[in-house]
């Protein structure tokens, strides 16, 4: 089982891209918010993958979130997807989120002042380099994690073992040309 202070950091994420998409979308009430939002459980762990790969050459987040798999629709971090129903602040369903209470960063207490700053850059350094990936819908983000070289030079190598998942070296992922945006 992932530690308490990994799925503390994942669901900061999640907060970070709460607080994005209604920015984005000029959401201010909590209940329109639950009615409205498309971020499912594809869309934030694709949103996830990114937010932890934005800046992996000057942060530490794939420390953190060290262990990604290549799977069909993409990048897949195990220990995530293994605690996903255990999670204190938000219910992530195939079609939405849900916030099961109302929080402040001051709520993320397992987490230190260093890993929620690291958290708030990266997910600021995607806003500066697409402020539209989080509207992106679910298929697009699968789309656009398939064009990275970490996922599919290990899925392939996976396929060609007859596995639908095959683990990605956080190195890979550190080291490739990055891409943030789907081609017009």
């Amino acid at each position: 089982m992932a530690s308490r202070e990994k799925i503390q950091a994942f669901e900061f994420v999640v907060f970070k891209l709460v607080n994005w998409y209604k920015i984005q979308n000029s959401i201010i009430n909590n209940e329109i918010f639950s009615i409205t939002n498309d971020l499912s459980k594809l869309k934030v762990i694709k949103l996830h993958f990114f937010v932890s790969a934005v800046n992996s050459k000057s942060n530490s987040l794939l420390n953190v979130f060290d262990n990604f798999y290549a799977m069909p629709y993409g990048h897949v971090e195990s220990d995530i997807y293994s605690n996903w129903n255990h999670f204190d602040f938000y219910h992530i369903e195939n079609k939405n989120l849900t916030i099961l209470k109302n929080i402040t960063e001051d709520d993320f207490i397992l987490l230190n002042d260093n890993l929620k700053t690291e958290i708030s850059e990266a997910v600021e350094s995607l806003i500066k380099i697409n402020s539209e990936l989080i509207n992106y819908n679910s298929l697009q983000l699968v789309e656009l994690s398939h064009k990275w070289f970490s996922w599919e030079s290990m899925f392939s190598y996976a396929k060609s073992n007859y596995r639908y998942s095959e683990f990605i070296p956080s190195n890979l992922i550190k080291e490739e040309n990055k891409t943030f945006e789907l081609a017009n």
